[in-house]
């Protein structure tokens, strides 16, 4: 077998974090998954059960030994990445302390959450622990991605008879068959129903807010910005929005129109660059906070590479060269010699 890295989701990494032969490439196959799978949750029965003797040996007065909990941070982290939310809290309480190799591995709540920035499990535990009390109900593992996402919405085909909904318009109103509709799920259970107008192209989509409290709702190209507890509309933007790209590990959201770019960040709308139209890019992806692709100048020219910095929108017509932005980024960051004073 020859050692190489690859690219691995979040998940995946944190899944194989703690093998001593993570150069190597791992299986793939689905029966080779499930029995690691299972290797990790009998030893981390095994754990719990030696804890849980322990404790009733000790009458609750003394900690296990350090190699014990981490031995159940480790394989609660790994079950955590498999989609097991019950084992959380167990990753909050045995964070190994002081200076520890380990200690990385918590921020697997932070990559596959959904939680707000500030909250860090060596930090603020506690923030974390009523964080999940409060969303547990609403926190579903998606396959697809590798994450926890939360369910508090649903797309629905119309509205059902004799309920009370909130209508979001931005202009005189359309037929009610032509608005998205919506039932909002909140934390406390009231669930709501809301239609929101059309705008003017075909993409629909609902997205939880960088901020990760409020909804964005794209209504054929229209978007709203909503509160899913107060109901309240905060922010109409857009009308020909026509893709969505979401930057989970920046905590960004890009949306594309015919006219270019535009971005919000949990604070917010960040920027918006029309150097570029939507009609003319394409083979877009992202590569951390870089939006990289082709774009054309004319319908009579060739495609050429360009790359966005999504932090900012600055747009760079060029072949994206990691070195030279490195080069280009310490020089920014640098403090000339005269200026220390």
């Amino acid at each position: 077998m020859i050692p190489r890295r690859l690219k691995k989701s979040p998940a995946q990494h944190f899944r194989y974090a703690f093998r001593t032969n993570d150069i190597y490439e791992m299986p793939k196959t689905t029966e080779v998954e499930k029995k690691f799978r299972e290797e990790l949750e009998l030893d981390y029965q095994k754990i719990k059960n030696k804890i849980q003797n322990f404790y009733q040996a000790s009458f609750n007065v003394v900690k296990p030994e350090k190699s014990i909990r981490n031995d159940l941070f480790i394989a609660s982290v790994g079950l955590f990445a498999y989609g097991q939310l019950n084992v959380a809290e167990d990753i909050l309480d045995n964070i190994p302390e002081g200076k520890s190799s380990l200690n990385h591995l918590a921020g697997v709540l932070n990559e596959l959450l959904p939680l707000p920035r500030d909250y860090n499990p060596r930090d603020n535990p506690n923030a974390i622990k009523e964080w999940l009390r409060v969303k547990r109900s609403r926190l579903k593992w998606d396959e697809s991605l590798e994450r926890y996402v939360l369910d508090n919405f649903r797309i629905l085909s119309n509205l059902p008879t004799q309920v009370n909904f909130k209508n979001f318009t931005v202009r005189e109103q359309q037929k009610l068959s032509e608005n998205l509709i919506l039932e909002i799920l909140p934390d406390d259970g009231s669930n709501w129903y809301a239609s929101f107008q059309s705008g003017y192209s075909e993409f629909s989509g609902v997205y939880q807010h960088p901020n990760r409290i409020d909804l964005i709702i794209i209504s054929n190209g229209q978007g709203y910005i909503v509160n899913p507890e107060s109901q309240q509309l905060l922010e109409t933007f857009g009308g020909e929005i026509t893709e969505a790209i979401e930057l989970l590990d920046s905590y960004a959201l890009l949306f594309q129109d015919l006219h270019g770019f535009m971005s919000y960040n949990e604070t917010g709308f960040l920027w918006r660059n029309q150097e570029l139209s939507w009609s003319s890019i394409r083979q877009l992806k992202v590569k951390r906070n870089l939006l990289i692709g082709e774009y054309k100048r004319s319908i009579e020219t060739d495609w050429e590479p360009f790359w966005l910095n999504v932090k900012t929108g600055e747009i760079h017509l060029e072949q994206y060269d990691p070195l030279k932005d490195f080069r280009q980024s310490r020089q920014r960051n640098e403090t000339p010699w005269w200026k220390i004073w």
